[in-house]
């Protein structure tokens, strides 16, 4: 899960900068940062990717942790450009995934939209 949720975030990140610009994309990654500290995550965000440390007692601690990151992050980049955008630039992201990481991220991650 790690490594299918840290590529779609990276693409969509590198996209959302591109778009929104940097000013922007650092108060997205800011908030998304703030968010997964207070629930004690030990994730973070930034312009080259996602740095994930956690430790989880089960896959379904770690997949309610990237569905929870996914929603956050979702929410925060919709705001910015848009859900239509948004939701292009991650089926975008998805299609040119390894077929092993795009199954995990429609199977686990992306469950709550697709």
């Amino acid at each position: 899960m790690y490594y299918s949720f840290s590529r779609l975030v990276g693409s969509l990140l590198e996209k959302f900068e591109k778009l929104a610009g940097r000013m922007v994309f650092n108060q997205v990654v800011q908030d998304v940062n703030f968010t997964a500290s207070a629930h004690d995550w030990n994730v973070t965000f930034h312009a080259n990717g996602v740095n994930d440390q956690a430790v989880f007692s089960s896959p379904k601690d770690a997949n309610l942790m990237y569905v929870r990151l996914m929603e956050n992050i979702r929410r925060q980049i919709g705001s910015v450009i848009g859900d239509d955008i948004l939701e292009m630039l991650i089926r975008e992201s998805v299609a040119r995934m390894p077929m092993p990481y795009r199954a995990v991220i429609k199977e686990h991650i992306l469950t709550s939209r697709e």
